[in-house]
């Protein structure tokens, strides 16, 4: 089985920011279960909208992601 483009790319995006924004979260929540699911929604929302041409999946704004999301979940 072939892997497109665009799944490349994604799998490469989580594998190397999945922990940076695992820690993040887990700063912010304090609970590993809930960081691990708040990383999750983060990248499962970015895989729905994913576009490989867009160069704007650095990881500075997928930890502005996962910071919005934990602010979310703390309200």
């Amino acid at each position: 089985m072939r892997v497109s483009k665009k799944e490349s790319l994604f799998q490469e995006l989580f594998t190397t920011n999945y922990s940076r924004l695992y820690y993040a979260a887990l700063y912010f929540v304090n609970d590993a279960e809930t960081a691990k699911d708040l990383v999750n929604d983060v990248f499962t929302h970015l895989w729905e909208n994913f576009d490989e041409d867009a160069e704007i999946y650095t990881t500075a704004y997928l930890i502005a992601n996962a910071r919005n999301r934990c602010i979310d979940y703390l309200r």
